[in-house]
C-alpha cells in the first residue's frame, strides 16, 4: 500500500491521508448559510462567508493554505458521469486554466463490468485519478470549493469537507478574538483517517 501513499504524495494528496480533525458542526452549518463565490478582479476565485455577523473572503490560495490542501494544477468539477462533459467543466482561459487529458486515456479509469455496466464515476474524478496515476498537479482547493458551492443548495445533512472547515474555524477563531466561539463545540470525526489503510 506504500505506492498508494507514494502517488499521493507525489501530487501533494497525501495531506488527505493524514487528516485527523474534530468537526465543528456549528461553524459548518454558518458557513454553508451564507456561502457565496465569486472572482476579484485579478481572476482569482473568491470564496465569501459570513460568521456571526462577520464577513470573510479568502482567495483560493488563502484557502488553500489554511486548508493545507494543494490549489496548483489541473482544475475541474462537474457532477456529470460522460466523460464528455468534462470538456467544459475545466477553466479553458485566466488563471485555472486546464487542458483536460484526452478521452481515450479517461476511458480506461471507467472500467467496464459484467453486463456491459461502467462503473459510474464524475467525469471530474476520473480527472482527478487521471492525475494522480500519472503525477499530474491537481488543484484539490479548486475541486473542494466548487463542490461546496454545489451543496449549498442541497439538505444541510449532506455538507461535506468538515474537517477540512476545522481548519477554517481554527483560523477564524484566531484572526477575530472579539467574536464568542464558547458555544462551539467540537465532535470526533465519523471517519477514520485513511493512513492506516494505505499506509
Amino acid at each position: 500500500m506504500s505506492h498508494i501513499r507514494a502517488k499521493f504524495e507525489s501530487i501533494g494528496f497525501d495531506c488527505l491521508l493524514d487528516i485527523n480533525e474534530q468537526i465543528v458542526p456549528r461553524f459548518v452549518f454558518e458557513f454553508y448559510c451564507q456561502l457565496t463565490f465569486t472572482y476579484n478582479l485579478e481572476g482569482q476565485f473568491v470564496v465569501n462567508f459570513v460568521i456571526q455577523n462577520k464577513s470573510f473572503s479568502l482567495t483560493l490560495e488563502e484557502f488553500s493554505q489554511i486548508s493545507k490542501i494543494p490549489f496548483k494544477g489541473q482544475a475541474s468539477f462537474i457532477e456529470m458521469w460522460s466523460l464528455d462533459h468534462l470538456l467544459v467543466s475545466v477553466p479553458s482561459r485566466g488563471l485555472y486554466k486546464t487542458k483536460h487529458p484526452p478521452p481515450r486515456v479517461m476511458t480506461l479509469i471507467q472500467v467496464p463490468r459484467q453486463g456491459g455496466y461502467k462503473d459510474h464515476v464524475f467525469a471530474c474524478l476520473c480527472h482527478m485519478l487521471y492525475c494522480i496515476e500519472t503525477s499530474t498537479p491537481f488543484n484539490l482547493a479548486f475541486f473542494t470549493l466548487k463542490r461546496m458551492e454545489k451543496t449549498r443548495f442541497k439538505p444541510k445533512d449532506l455538507l461535506p469537507h468538515g474537517t477540512l472547515l476545522t481548519r477554517l474555524f481554527k483560523h477564524v477563531v484566531s484572526i477575530s478574538p472579539e467574536l464568542a466561539f464558547d458555544h462551539y463545540l467540537s465532535h470526533d470525526r465519523a471517519m477514520h483517517p485513511l493512513a492506516p489503510h494505505y499506509g
